[in-house]
């Protein structure tokens, strides 16, 4: 058998054993004293308050600011930034952002939003106090 060969046939197993031993691992993890790890801690919450918000809205970014919530949503045609009263759900300032980005993240820095898109590669700065692009 030639030697190149053999050495493709080691490192294969050497693949399989490895896969084998990282499955049993993940799968079912025991520490060197024998014990499995405990499980992660389980919160629980409860809902305060809700409050309205237009259904329509497919929400990618929120964040509230000063006073009031600021989002963005997306899809192709639809995407938007706006002012939205948190207590009525009541869009107070809404701009629209080209039909060709489907809109994403938010984020506030300074006296601005930074918007980013999905897959056009293109942010948006907008100043806060008039949504203005």
């Amino acid at each position: 058998m030639p030697r190149c060969t053999m050495l493709n046939t080691m490192e294969e197993i050497t693949v399989r054993v490895l896969r084998i031993i990282w499955s049993l691992l993940v799968v079912s993890p025991v520490w060197a004293d024998g014990a499995t790890p405990k499980s992660p801690p389980v919160c629980s919450f409860k809902v305060i308050n809700t409050y309205p918000h237009d259904p329509a809205a497919f929400t990618q970014g929120l964040l509230y600011k000063d006073g009031l919530l600021h989002e963005s949503t997306g899809r192709y045609g639809a995407s938007s930034i706006r002012k939205v009263r948190l207590e009525s759900g009541e869009v107070l300032q809404q701009v629209k952002l080209p039909n060709s980005v489907f809109g994403e993240g938010l984020t506030a820095w300074q006296d601005r939003l930074i918007n980013i898109t999905w897959t056009s590669g293109v942010g948006f700065i907008i100043d806060a106090r008039d949504l203005e692009l």
